[in-house]
Parts: C-alpha cells; structure tokens; sequence
C-alpha cells in the first residue's frame, strides 16, 4: 500500500471513528454496569478498530462491525473479572446488547431527521434554536440578544419544537406509511 492508500485509510478510520464513537460507548456501556468498566472496555475497542481496521470493508456498516468487536470485548472483560458481585448471563447481556444496537439505530435515525427538518425551518427560527441551545444560554439572554420579550421566546420555542416534531415524525414514519400504500 502507498503512502497516500494509509492516510486515505487512517482518514476513513478516523471519520467512521468519530461519527460512531458515541454510539460504541453506549453499546458497551448498556452491557457493563459500572461507568469505569464501559471506559476501560470502550479504550479496549477503540485500540482493537484500529489494529483490526485493515479487515474492515470499505462501504459497510462502521458501527455494525464496530459493535461485533464491542461485544466480543465486553465479555472477554466480563470473563476476566470473576471478582465482580454483580454477574449477568451472557443471554441476558446479548438481549441487552441487542436492544442497546436497535435504540442505536432509531437514534441515528432520529438525529438524521432532525437534521433534515432543521435545514426546512425559516431562518429566523433556526437562529432561535440554535440560540436557545447554545452552552450557557438561557431563554433570557436569547431574548436580549435577538431583541424579544422572555415571553415571546418561550412561545416561539414551543412553536419550533412542535414544528420540529411534527416533521421528524414525518420524516422517520414516511418509509413506513408509504409501505402500507403500497400493499
């Protein structure tokens, strides 16, 4: 491989890395009770992607991969600590593991349409979304700082959430309701 095929690979690893590191750590952490374990397994996962990168292929589901490996980590941790008092079958965290991937996926689904029905809303009130949810904002500086009443704010929020709602709704269940119609 040329040099320029390992930076294009060591940058594909860490875009997929990044894109799916969150969604990793909740997986291992739904299969570990205690914070430190999910850290230090998580830390385990991340140092076996990359060393098992080169059997990943390209165009596949990062994450599905991914969470094979996060699994296959987790019990080999779960194996190795026999002092613990809390012990879960590896049914019962396989049918964790399981649920934690499809909570997974409807999140990745929602974070898409939200995305989708935040590029739809006016700018206006994109700029009061994104104003309310900065860090360290709060309803009455967004109000000061875009020259509105506490009042006013309050009430465009809710319309924008509601507005927000509504479309992700759309957006996720209209693969479904477009099923139905043709069946």
């Amino acid at each position: 491989m040329t040099a320029d095929g390992n930076t294009n690979r060591y940058d594909e690893f860490v875009d997929l890395f990044s894109a799916n590191a969150r969604r990793v750590y909740s997986f291992i952490y739904a299969m570990l009770p205690r914070w430190a374990d999910a850290d230090d397994v998580f830390q385990e996962t991340s140092r076996v992607l990359w060393q098992k990168f080169g059997e990943y292929q390209s165009g596949t589901n990062f994450f599905a991969w991914a969470r094979q490996i996060a699994r296959y980590q987790a019990l080999y941790f779960r194996q190795r600590q026999q002092r613990s008092r809390l012990k879960f079958s590896d049914a019962f965290l396989d049918a964790v593991a399981a649920t934690a991937a499809e909570h997974s996926d409807r999140l990745e689904a929602e974070q898409r349409a939200l995305a989708e029905c935040m590029e739809k809303l006016k700018p206006r009130q994109r700029d009061i979304i994104l104003a309310r949810f900065a860090p360290q904002a709060t309803t009455k500086s967004v109000a000061e700082k875009l020259g509105m009443t506490t009042d006013a704010v309050y009430k465009a929020l809710a319309r924008i959430q509601a507005t927000l709602l509504e479309c992700i709704e759309r957006v996720i269940y209209k693969p479904f309701h477009e099923r139905e119609e043709r069946e």
